[in-house]
């Protein structure tokens, strides 16, 4: 789809560690932008996220996760860009740290901006 002045693009993104969720994000996102945003998960660790959209080409998306501890401590990081297909869920990537595997999916979908 030809990227227009009123599009958003719609993320989610969810962390597990094994069957758990351990974290849970929804973004809106201008199609060009990048967002960065670190939210607490479970057990003291806090998730660090950069996200990069292409405003040519609506799917692809980069994103780079980090695992941080207690004392901002880095535990883990891994970075990926991808083609996504509206409304998949995507395994994209995942992280092992002395308190488990971390793994990150993300489904991707586009809204308009008209009337928001």
């Amino acid at each position: 789809e030809p990227p227009s002045d009123n599009n958003l693009l719609l993320l989610r993104l969810v962390v597990t560690r094994g069957k758990s969720a351990v974290s849970q994000m929804h973004f809106a996102i201008v199609p060009g932008a990048t967002v960065r945003v670190t939210v607490p998960s479970t057990g003291g660790r806090q998730l660090q996220y950069v996200i990069t959209t292409d405003a040519d080409n609506l799917q692809n998306v980069g994103v780079w996760m980090a695992v941080e501890g207690s004392s901002k401590i880095d535990l883990g990081s891994m970075a990926t860009i991808l083609h996504m297909n509206y409304g998949q869920n995507t395994p994209t990537g995942k992280i092992t740290t002395e308190d488990g595997t971390f793994d990150l999916s993300m489904t991707l979908d586009h809204a308009s901006a008209t009337g928001v």
